[in-house]
């Protein structure tokens, strides 16, 4: 059985799951919701770094939804092929294409430069990314 631990993050409560060899972000729906419509990502390209568990994920493809793309990268190759199966099994693999790469070491594909109306990094040190493919609205943090 999974562990789960809550934490607060401004007033809302962002679960924790630990699943064997790692731990999944549980996005509280609220918290999502208004990074979402803080960004109003509606039928846009949006870049993500930091897939991890692929919960923030699920809620951007459903804004998304049914003309947008999510493009999301995560520097560890298990945790990419996991996500991209799980968003398969969900029905959102039209909408999310999934790729391993160190977006901090590596910066983002250059044949995504400019192709994005949102970025969200859940990185480290999401100040270490550089590049044409940074657009004006981002939400760059670490959690």
């Amino acid at each position: 059985m999974p562990h789960v631990l809550a934490s607060h993050v401004n007033n809302n409560v962002l679960l924790v799951q630990y699943q064997g060899d790692r731990f999944r972000k549980l996005w509280a729906p609220v918290l999502a919701s208004h990074l979402i419509l803080q960004v109003q990502i509606l039928d846009c390209a949006v870049l993500e770094s930091g897939t991890g568990s692929g919960s923030l994920t699920h809620s951007l493809a459903r804004a998304v939804a049914p003309s947008g793309h999510v493009h999301t990268f995560d520097f560890h190759q298990k945790r990419a092929e996991e996500a991209a199966a799980e968003f398969a099994r969900h029905g959102l693999g039209q909408l999310v294409t999934v790729q391993h790469r160190n977006i901090e070491a590596h910066g983002f594909p250059e044949d995504l430069h400019g192709s994005a109306d949102a970025l969200f990094l859940d990185l480290p040190g999401p100040w270490n990314v550089r590049g044409p493919a940074l657009p004006h609205q981002a939400i760059i943090g670490s959690m």
